[in-house]
């Protein structure tokens, strides 16, 4: 059923960030692309992900998507997890911080990796 935002919240303008990213810049979205590919591989164990262990961060900073809407709405350093939902459905949680905020460390990624089946269940029924 194509892309849809569930929550967008404390980003500047909430509503136009939510619009745009379903209409346009889920797209170039590097992190939920290759955190997807990451993910639908054959024997990946559901988990959480550092930013820069699926996209190296120069390489995030020069994107598309960082340089066009990320940078405008604050979203620099991110936990990412994608959630199989069956018949080729993925949920994909993002948690950001700004660029001026301390970047998530490896214990963040362990707590939400460890919330995932929870979540996945919950975005199933």
């Amino acid at each position: 059923e194509g892309v849809r935002v569930l929550c967008t919240a404390n980003v500047p303008d909430a509503d136009w960030a939510a619009r745009a990213y379903v209409e346009r810049y889920h797209t170039s979205d590097v992190w939920s692309i290759e955190g997807i590919r990451l993910a639908a591989r054959d024997g990946a164990s559901p988990r959480a992900w550092l930013g820069e262990e699926v996209v190296p961060e120069e390489a995030y900073r020069r994107s598309e998507f960082y340089c066009d809407f990320g940078r405008r709405v604050g979203v620099r350093h991110i936990i990412g997890a994608p959630a199989a939902l069956g018949g080729g459905a993925f949920a994909m949680l993002g948690l950001h911080r700004p660029a001026d905020a301390m970047p998530f460390r490896p214990a963040d990624a362990e707590a939400v990796t460890a919330a995932l089946p929870h979540l996945r269940r919950a975005l199933m029924l």
